[in-house]
């Protein structure tokens, strides 16, 4: 009896501590997730604030969308950044939208994201994956087109965050290289 009950008492504990050495690397992804943030830096890899407020306008009814999608989140971005002319157009000009929120599988997340993006008219489908840098989880960079105006877009997904970056005028491969920097700035984890 002595032995069944060591046996059964071994199954059990041995069975907790393999489920337990199993699952405390996503326990803890998922505890980061909670502690992640993002926030409006000042400037942009060099670039300040765009103050153009239609501009604004237009981002800030983009974000409602996402925040509708995302009900979870708990901080957001819609900002623009951007060196204004003397014409008063903007040169370098980027946009940032990104939120925080635990999701589980960033993987099913990112393309559930892509499959909503083409839904609003952005060709999501020639979004390659990319390095996503120190942060981990998944990103994807390619070239768009909306009417004439060409553009380079980059999105991320991982357990505490999503975003998409525009960058116009530009190659997916301008993108590319400022990417990290750019996640890093809008990205943080407590």
């Amino acid at each position: 009896m002595a032995i069944v009950l060591g046996v059964v008492l071994l199954l059990c504990v041995g069975g907790s501590l393999s489920a337990y050495l199993l699952l405390k690397d996503d326990v803890g992804e998922v505890v980061e997730a909670t502690q992640t943030r993002v926030v409006v830096p000042e400037t942009l890899n060099g670039r300040p604030k765009a103050t153009d407020a239609d501009l604004q306008g237009k981002l800030d009814a983009s974000m409602a969308g996402m925040r509708k999608a995302l009900p979870r989140a708990t901080s957001s971005v819609g900002q623009a950044y951007g060196k204004k002319r003397a014409d008063g157009q903007y040169e370098e000009l980027i946009l940032v939208q990104a939120v925080s929120n635990v999701t589980l599988d960033p993987q099913k997340a990112l393309d559930e994201a892509l499959r909503g993006l083409q839904g609003a008219g952005i060709q999501a489908d020639g979004l390659t994956p990319v390095d996503p840098g120190p942060l981990g989880g998944h990103a994807r960079c390619g070239d768009n087109k909306v009417g004439q105006v060409e553009m380079a877009i980059c999105v991320w997904m991982d357990r505490g965050s999503f975003g998409l970056i525009t960058y116009y005028f530009h190659s997916a491969a301008d993108l590319q290289r400022e990417l990290v920097a750019i996640r890093g700035a809008v990205q943080q984890r407590a």
